[in-house]
């Protein structure tokens, strides 16, 4: 009786094979997989910075007003250089921050004096989109960081927007229309650490602008930004590793474009070639008739 003899492995050819449709299923697997993440945390980035419009808008119930971008009062204010995004901490669960804020600043008024202003140094999700890599340990200075940035308006000194240097700002002050006026946008700080505090900070001119403020058409008027166009800045794709990058508005995200709030509270991703009516919907009383696609 003839036996048959076992195989027990496979043959080259057959190991090749496998081993080539392996890698074509990971060819296709993981761009999916990434194109999955990339929108997973541009969901989450949206949702954070519609959770700092409530924010906002809950500010705005107890004082008539939305926060100051920065608070200046020529350095007199009892916490000078403070961003806006102090004033809405605790809107967004972090009483004990802006309580240890307020007792720093009542100890030392310089905001870079550390201590006691240790809690510059806080990491705040809240103000971060997921979608910058390593952003936990962006900044090189070790501050907290912000992605997320109040709009002044078209220009830092026309003050025409709704959050810049000592604004007070109503809903009623917005006569374009809350649903067609931005306040909040998207742009990674600067990879020197210098801009993007959510703190406090002096910014360009010792307005904030460029720190946790920034107009739609900046301009480089400070010494960190000597090798950029000195011209106006528009919306437009940038670079982690750019100085320059850190005088417009824009994000990381696929869809060329960035996420922008509304002051009726409204999150929309405007693509970069919005920015020719950037301008009009930047100003709270501008008068211009503008539509929006998103």
């Amino acid at each position: 009786m003839t036996k048959l003899k076992q195989r027990t492995g496979f043959t080259l050819v057959e190991l090749l094979v496998v081993i080539g449709i392996l890698s074509l299923l990971i060819a296709i697997t993981i761009p999916a997989i990434m194109k999955i993440q990339a929108n997973a945390e541009w969901l989450m980035c949206k949702t954070r910075l519609r959770n700092i419009g409530l924010a906002l808008h809950a500010y705005h119930n107890d004082y008539k007003h939305f926060p100051s971008g920065c608070s200046v009062s020529g350095g007199s204010d009892a916490m000078p250089y403070s961003s806006w995004c102090i004033r809405i901490l605790p809107y967004i669960e972090k009483d004990n921050l802006f309580k240890a804020a307020s007792q720093a600043y009542a100890k030392d008024q310089n905001f870079v004096h550390v201590p006691p202003h240790t809690v510059s140094y806080a990491v705040i999700n809240h103000f971060l989109c997921p979608s910058i890599p390593n952003i936990d340990n962006y900044d090189p200075l070790r501050r907290g960081v912000t992605t997320y940035l109040g709009v002044e308006g078209v220009v830092q000194l026309k003050h025409d927007g709704v959050l810049f240097a000592d604004s007070k700002i109503s809903i009623s002050n917005v006569l374009d229309g809350a649903t067609h006026t931005i306040m909040v946008g998207e742009r990674p700080p600067s990879p020197d650490g210098n801009f993007g505090w959510w703190y406090a900070g002096w910014g360009q001119d010792k307005t904030g602008t460029a720190d946790m403020v920034l107009s739609v058409r900046e301009t480089a008027s400070h010494f960190s930004f000597a090798t950029c166009n000195h011209g106006q800045h528009h919306f437009q794709p940038g670079r982690l590793d750019s100085q320059c990058s850190a005088l417009h508005f824009w994000s990381v995200h696929p869809g060329q474009g960035a996420n922008f709030l509304f002051v009726d509270g409204s999150v929309r991703f405007l693509k970069y070639d919005a920015d020719k009516i950037l301008p009009a919907i930047a100003t709270r009383a501008g008068g211009e008739a503008v539509i929006i696609d998103d």
